[in-house]
């Protein structure tokens, strides 16, 4: 079956939505809240309108791609919106986009304001976003970004270790040696050498 236009986030078709590089224009929604269906709606536009412009060759594009755009219901996604986007499920309906592949998002509009739920400012927020107006943000908090690169220096430290045994195993035996002396003196070899000078 072919994808709808703007896609409700699910098990099913997350990895594909959310990890495909681009952008994705996302509307937080909260199904309890009639201003969701009011930012549906202009989302559901906005795409239409979208889609027809870029058919016409009037887009410019993001990185190569065409802008994407999704929903998914925020109150089953709490840990999600919060810790990538930065959304508090109480400010539910939000609409940010997202760049999952580069782990980064657009969390505001031009004015460091949330996005309003109307056509014409979601127009102008992809405007801005084209014309490279807009400020990004890390979807990954410095704990993690920290966490990370720890992590892929002692991966880098292991990958060298597995490409080349036997350098290693000389550094290791020279490390292992260097301690030895300094905790238990002179090597046997050098008392030896002592021995002979004095007889």
């Amino acid at each position: 079956s072919k994808e709808p236009l703007v896609p409700v986030l699910n098990k099913r078709n997350t990895a594909t939505i959310l990890n495909s590089p681009g952008w994705v224009l996302l509307g937080l929604l909260d199904p309890e809240r009639s201003a969701s269906s009011v930012a549906y709606r202009a989302i559901v536009e906005t795409a239409h309108k979208y889609k027809k412009t870029l058919v016409a060759g009037e887009r410019t594009l993001l990185e190569a791609k065409p802008l994407r755009f999704a929903t998914l219901d925020g109150t089953k996604w709490t840990r999600y919106i919060t810790e990538a986007l930065g959304v508090d499920p109480v400010n539910l309906p939000a609409i940010v986009a997202v760049n999952s592949d580069k782990e980064v998002l657009y969390p505001y509009a031009s004015d460091e304001r949330r996005v309003d739920f109307t056509e014409e400012a979601l127009w102008e927020y992809i405007l801005d976003m084209e014309n490279g107006r807009l400020t990004e943000k890390s979807t990954i908090s410095s704990t993690q970004r920290t966490f990370r690169q720890i992590s892929h220096r002692v991966s880098s430290v292991f990958a060298v270790i597995a490409a080349h045994p036997f350098v290693t195993m000389i550094l290791f035996s020279a490390a292992a040696y260097g301690v030895f002396r300094i905790f238990c003196g002179a090597s046997p070899e050098d008392r030896l050498d002592g021995l002979s000078k004095a007889d």
